[in-house]
């Protein structure tokens, strides 16, 4: 239990949140107008209705405050961001405007007072991406942000002005996007001192609400999607916003009424046993990898029980200690990484039940990315044309040659290389063909990539290769190569495409080149056989073989 403190500790202290930018008392008054002002997120805040936050904010202070008769306006727009909503609010000056909320009008919900504005706005500047994520960058936003301060101001004249720190971007707190809203929210504490603002800290409660879920269900999200939260991230949203505040028995009420419910829910029949996976090394030159895994046990009867897990590894893999004895622990594990899905098995026991679980890890690919290749989106339009973007090097890197370099004539930020696992914190989740770019890179307008995986096989095997993704938005394109020879190139969507191919007995190579427009980066790269057993002996590596 330690780990999962220190590693919540380290989250919310990303984040650059400061509590002394909280109310310590209470700022919001018997019949105040509140209006909120944001991205789709705060459109769904007034579109799900009591399960949006800005719904559960009401009813936290309604169940508080009997009658203190609150009056909340929601302004959520898709796609907005700190600049587009400037626009948003210069346009609402001269014309009526709508954005998400059905009948919620603009211009005359800002052309009325409001005793407290609340704005949660960010989101959409990391997922685009609007900005990026140099130092300029984050000044320039910040500017932009206090210039919509002072616009919103000069409009609805509030008493109290708060905003709330944004939301996380993906659900892994170490990802380039999560990174740089830590920063964006540090910025935030600095513009709430400057223009005497309070910080609600909305992105810290969901943060706090998945770390504590994670260790009741491997897999438990805030955010379906990983981007807009689901009904247990509105309530977050709502209890960070409540405290930030000063309404810590609103805040209570919810926390009392819809926690422990959620966790119970994820935790299922008890005995419940969760885990969580962390790589700690990865090395290029090595498809060995070391990981933390620790486990969380919620025992059916008294906790006094003594309680043993284990570790059960693949052969050559190794675990340390042994055993723990207890209700949470951490197992130190090393291992090749050379099967599509490699497994360990949990055990965990105590003097009245015990539960086994199998850890799937899937192959990690090799990929290299943060450069730009504009030339493969053609104006006005923005059409994929993956002909018109070819590299220096990018025959070579579809043979499988000369990965882990820049090659010679190379142009722009030059090539970065690292290992990718697929996670439950990313689009696409743990499965062994996804591929979150998300994961290594900013993903920046018009960024690209190249990823490989090395498999040999024993024997010439029939195989489907099934490309596709599972995004809400975003435009991206692959051209994927197998031993050299073209398997597709196109766009990437929903919609599915499968191709058949062969893996010859040997060395095979399996070689992208990655395309992004704007928004989401996520694509599959699925295998499958005619029979299961035949993937399961396969072997998988993302070291580069010697060069001929």
């Amino acid at each position: 239990m330690r780990k999962m403190r220190n590693l919540l500790c380290a989250i919310i202290a990303m984040t650059g949140f400061a509590s002394s930018i909280m109310a310590a008392d209470s700022l919001v008054k018997d019949g105040d107008r509140i209006v909120f002002v944001g991205d789709s997120i705060t459109g769904h805040g007034g579109n799900f209705g009591p399960n949006g936050f800005i719904g559960l904010f009401k009813e936290g202070l309604d169940a508080a405050r009997p009658g203190s008769n609150v009056t909340v306006v929601p302004l959520g727009g898709s796609g907005q961001g700190v600049g587009s909503w400037s626009n948003v609010e210069k346009q609402s000056r001269e014309k009526e405007t709508f954005l998400d909320v059905k009948n919620v009008n603009v211009k005359e919900n800002l052309d009325k007072p409001a005793n407290i504005l609340v704005i949660m706005l960010g989101m959409n500047d990391t997922l685009s991406p609007y900005i990026g994520q140099d130092q300029k960058s984050i000044d320039d936003w910040a500017k932009r942000y206090s210039d919509l301060i002072g616009a919103l101001r000069e409009r609805c004249k509030p008493r109290v002005t708060a905003l709330g720190t944004i939301t996380p971007n993906t659900e892994d707190p170490k990802s380039p996007k999560n990174l740089l809203i830590a920063e964006l929210n540090k910025k935030l504490a600095v513009i709430a001192r400057e223009l005497d603002c309070v910080v609600l800290p909305s992105g810290e409660s969901v943060v706090e609400v998945l770390q504590k879920g994670r260790t009741c269900k491997p897999d438990f999200h805030v955010a379906g999607d990983f981007v807009h939260p689901g009904h247990f991230g509105h309530v977050a949203i709502a209890v960070g916003m409540l405290k930030g505040l000063g309404e810590n028995d609103a805040a209570a009420k919810l926390v009392s009424k819809y926690y422990e419910k959620f966790y119970s829910g994820a935790r299922g029949a008890l005995p419940a046993l969760s885990y969580t996976i962390m790589p700690t090394a990865m090395p290029l030159d090595s498809d060995q990898a070391s990981f933390d895994i620790a486990y969380f046990w919620t025992p059916s009867a008294s906790d006094k029980n003594v309680t043993k897990a284990t570790l059960s590894v693949p052969a050559g893999w190794k675990s340390e200690p042994a055993e723990f004895s207890g209700l949470t622990g951490t197992f130190k594990v090393t291992g090749k990484l050379d099967h599509l899905v490699n497994v360990v098995k949990l055990s965990v026991k105590d003097s009245a039940s015990s539960k086994d679980t199998e850890i799937k890890i899937p192959a990690p690919w090799l990929i290299g990315s943060g450069f730009i290749n504009q030339q493969a989106w053609q104006a006005p339009s923005w059409t994929y044309a993956p002909e018109k973007g070819v590299l220096p090097g990018e025959e070579q890197f579809l043979k499988g040659v000369g990965f882990g370099k820049t090659p010679e004539g190379w142009k722009g930020n030059p090539i970065k290389w690292t290992k990718y696992l697929a996670s439950v914190d990313h689009t696409g989740g743990n499965t062994p063909g996804s591929i979150s770019m998300f994961a290594v890179s900013y993903s920046a307008t018009f960024e690209g990539a190249f990823g490989v995986r090395w498999i040999t096989s024993d024997k010439d095997l029939p195989v489907k290769i099934t490309i596709g993704n599972q995004t809400f938005a975003g435009s991206m394109g692959l051209v994927l190569a197998l031993n050299g020879e073209q398997v597709y190139s196109g766009a990437v969507t929903g919609k599915k495409v499968v191709k058949d191919v062969v893996l010859k007995k040997g060395l095979n190579c399996l070689a992208f080149k990655a395309s992004h427009c704007q928004w989401q980066w996520q694509f599959s790269i699925d295998l499958s056989a005619d029979k299961p057993e035949d993937l399961a002996g396969l072997i998988f590596s993302t070291v580069p073989p010697p060069e001929k």
